[in-house]
């Protein structure tokens, strides 16, 4: 979370959310979540994710993103 808060929380006080303040966090944790969107991150989600190919699926297991 620290790391969050100093990559992303600049960009959400200038977003001009107050600095730690409960929208202020909302805002990190959306943008380092896009960010590693962007990034293929990994879904660890027993509903499926993304498999290789750009697939979705149903069912346990990891997916990685693209």
């Amino acid at each position: 979370m620290e790391r969050m808060m100093a990559e992303f929380g600049p960009a959400c006080s200038q977003l001009g959310y107050a600095m730690n303040s409960d929208p202020w966090r909302n805002c990190v944790v959306k943008l380092a979540t896009e960010n590693d969107s962007r990034r293929g991150g990994v879904s660890t989600s027993i509903f499926g994710g993304w498999g290789s190919g750009g697939r979705s699926g149903l069912g346990i297991g990891i997916g990685i993103g693209r």
